[in-house]
C-alpha cells in the first residue's frame, strides 16, 4: 500500500514535531501494511531553503528507518497551496512533484474565489503536470456543489480524499461529502494525511471495515494500491467521469 499524502517530515510544517515522532509514524505506517510513503509537507513560501531541507531530512529518515529495520520506501513531494504562481514554483523546482512523477498534490482553498482554479489548472497542465486536488470533501464550496469537480475532471484533474473523513473525523459534512464523492467515482486516491502519531494510522482497521459499505474490494484496491502505484511508476491514470451528482440526501451512507 502507498500513502501519497503525509506530513511526516519532522519540524517542516504542522506535522511531526521531532525525529522520534517521524520514526514512530513510520512504525505505525509499516504496521498497517504501508510499503511506500510520499512525504508531502506544506510548501512554506517564507522558507527559501525548504526544498533542500526536505531532501536532507528524507535522507536522515531513510538512514534511521534502516537502523530501525523499517521496510518503507520514502519519496519526496509537497502539498502545494492553490496560488497564482504555482507554475513558476514548479519551473524553479521550489516544490516537489509526487515521487518525481508528473503528478502534483495541490491544497484547495477554503474559498474558491481566492484564486481562479481554472487558470491554475491550465497553468499546471501547460507545465506538463497533472494536478491532484487534496481533500475536496473538506472544502465548503465542494460540499455545496460537488458538480464543480466534474468540469475539472474533464480537464484532467484528479482528486484525493482523506481516509479520516470516512469516519467523520473532520465533521459530519465532510463525511457526507466524501461518501457521496466515492459513490460517484469522483475520488481517485484515498490517503491518510497523517500529522501526529497515535491519530489516523491506528484507525485503519476501523476505516477499512466502514468502507466496505460503499466500495467493492476492487474499488478499494484501486484507490489505495493501484492508482498510488501508478504515480510511482509515472503511469497515466484513467478515470470515469460522471454526468451529474444527484443533489438528494445521502443519509443511508451515514449510518
Amino acid at each position: 500500500m502507498t500513502d501519497i499524502h503525509s506530513h511526516l517530515i519532522y519540524r517542516m510544517d504542522d506535522g511531526a514535531r521531532d525525529l522520534e515522532e517521524s520514526i514512530a509514524l513510520l512504525k505505525e505506517a509499516e504496521s498497517i501494511g504501508i510499503t511506500n510513503l510520499i512525504l508531502t509537507p506544506h510548501y512554506m513560501e517564507e522558507n527559501e531553503q525548504q526544498a533542500k531541507q526536505i531532501e536532507e531530512k528524507i535522507e536522515i529518515l531513510k538512514q534511521r528507518a534502516k537502523q530501525e529495520q523499517i521496510s518503507i520506501n520514502l519519496y519526496s513531494g509537497n502539498e502545494i497551496p492553490a496560488k497564482k504562481n504555482i507554475g513558476e514554483l514548479l519551473y524553479e523546482k521550489k516544490v516537489f512533484p509526487l515521487a518525481d512523477s508528473q503528478y502534483i498534490l495541490v491544497q484547495l482553498p477554503k474559498n474558491k474565489n481566492k484564486v481562479n482554479l481554472d487558470d491554475l489548472i491550465n497553468e499546471v497542465l501547460e507545465e506538463g503536470f497533472t494536478p491532484i486536488f487534496a481533500s475536496p470533501e473538506r472544502c465548503p464550496f465542494v460540499q455545496e456543489n460537488m458538480n464543480l469537480l466534474i468540469k475539472w475532471m474533464e480537464k484532467g484533474v484528479l482528486f484525493q480524499a482523506n481516509l479520516g473523513s470516512i469516519l467523520g473525523i473532520y465533521g459530519r459534512k465532510e463525511k457526507k461529502t466524501v461518501l457521496k464523492l466515492l459513490n460517484y467515482h469522483m475520488i481517485h486516491f484515498l490517503a491518510f494525511d497523517v500529522h501526529r502519531k497515535g491519530t489516523i494510522y491506528p484507525k485503519f482497521p476501523e476505516i477499512k471495515k466502514s468502507i466496505k459499505k460503499i466500495l467493492t474490494d476492487e474499488e478499494w484496491e484501486e484507490l489505495v494500491v493501484n492508482n498510488p502505484e501508478k504515480i510511482l511508476q509515472k503511469e497515466e491514470i484513467q478515470i470515469k467521469i460522471p454526468e451529474e451528482v444527484n443533489k438528494r440526501p445521502f443519509w443511508n451512507l451515514l449510518k
